[in-house]
């Protein structure tokens, strides 16, 4: 559900049907190729005519123990999910015939995301996983995705039959927030959350906090967020846009909102050492003889450039400030952090090669 969310605004959001739509002030490029967040290109995530190939041209299958049988992914029909779209078919083997098949293990997409087995003990964790190359009538992006989703799986150790993971320092943190502010303002302060998406039963989407708090009756809010982004795409598009957006379809008038944006923290100290108390988990299964090479990696990046008109617009702007800051900067600033701290390891954060296949 969270996933599914953020690949719903990412691909374009709600669809702008007529120039001046109520609450489309917010998206981003030319009528009728408008878009809330641009990850991808608008044709990728909106099925387009003429287009319609970047959105379907391939199905994402599991084989059936016999091989006689593929069946899709997902199974969802097709008005369950904006955009995804749906009723994929089971297809026997003996009616591929002249079709090109790929083992999901070999693909390779137009990013840096790898497919292959896990490069520490070989385990091809997309096994029996097959892309056919026709439309079935589902969107790849959506449906790639979600077939990839066991090999991230199984190379961070998580098991997908478990409830969603919600971390105790999330629990800890936000008490000890509250806490400081009562102590400090008393009642006059409430303290609420807001997550890009939600994990249901367990976090608030910012959507619907956003309109719950001026029904409420406030009229002043300050939103932040305890992550490093700090770029006009982060800020603007991934939270304060959505609020306007949020404000804007349930009826208020964002004007009557007093509505402060601030970072809560991005390259400090405090961050440099979470990141590195996480890595040390990793560290302390290698032999401190062996050089380690650690690889920085940044989520939720646009796609690269920005190109605002067309069917295959990427109309989201200040796309090369978000690779300069929220990578290139992020990376440098955990770096010399790691290589002043860590005793213990040789790390290197510029070794190529490496053991296990060209993942590594």
């Amino acid at each position: 559900a969270y996933d599914d969310y953020i690949f719903w605004r990412t691909s374009g959001g709600v669809r702008i049907t007529e120039p001046n739509q109520a609450c489309s002030q917010w998206h981003s490029g030319t009528f009728p190729y408008q878009i809330e967040m641009a990850r991808v290109p608008f044709a990728v995530g909106r099925k387009v005519e003429g287009f319609e190939r970047f959105w379907d041209s391939r199905g994402a299958y599991k084989i059936s123990e016999d091989g006689q049988t593929y069946y899709p992914i997902i199974t969802s029909k097709a008005d369950e999910f904006p955009y995804m779209g749906g009723d994929a078919k089971p297809i026997k083997a003996a009616d591929l015939e002249g079709v090109d098949i790929l083992p999901l293990k070999d693909y390779v997409s137009g990013i840096a995301r790898k497919y292959g087995p896990d490069p520490r003990s070989g385990i091809d964790y997309l096994e029996g996983t097959y892309l056919i190359n026709q439309p079935n009538g589902v969107n790849d992006f959506y449906e790639i995705d979600k077939a990839y989703r066991p090999r991230i799986y199984g190379m961070m150790g998580w098991d997908p039959d478990k409830p969603a993971y919600f971390p105790d320092y999330k629990k800890d943190r936000d008490k000890i927030l509250k806490d400081y502010i009562k102590g400090y303002f008393g009642n006059q302060i409430e303290v609420t959350e807001g997550f890009y998406s939600p994990v249901p039963g367990l976090s608030k989407h910012l959507k619907d906090t956003m309109p719950r708090i001026a029904r409420n009756g406030y009229r002043k809010v300050v939103l932040t967020k305890p992550i490093t982004d700090h770029n006009l795409y982060a800020n603007n598009y991934w939270d304060l846009r959505l609020s306007y957006q949020s404000l804007c379809r349930a009826g208020f008038d964002k004007d009557d909102i007093e509505l402060s944006h601030i970072r809560m923290y991005g390259r400090t100290p405090e961050y440099n050492y979470i990141l590195h108390k996480n890595l040390r988990r990793h560290l302390d299964v290698i032999d401190p003889e062996d050089e380690v090479a650690v690889i920085y990696a940044t989520f939720g990046a646009p796609w690269p450039g920005a190109n605002p008109v067309g069917p295959m617009s990427n109309s989201t702007p200040f796309i090369n400030e978000f690779f300069h800051e929220n990578a290139y900067l992020n990376f440098l600033s955990i770096k010399r952090y790691i290589e002043e701290h860590e005793k213990d390891y040789n790390i290197s954060f510029k070794r190529t090669g490496g053991n296990g296949s060209v993942d590594a």
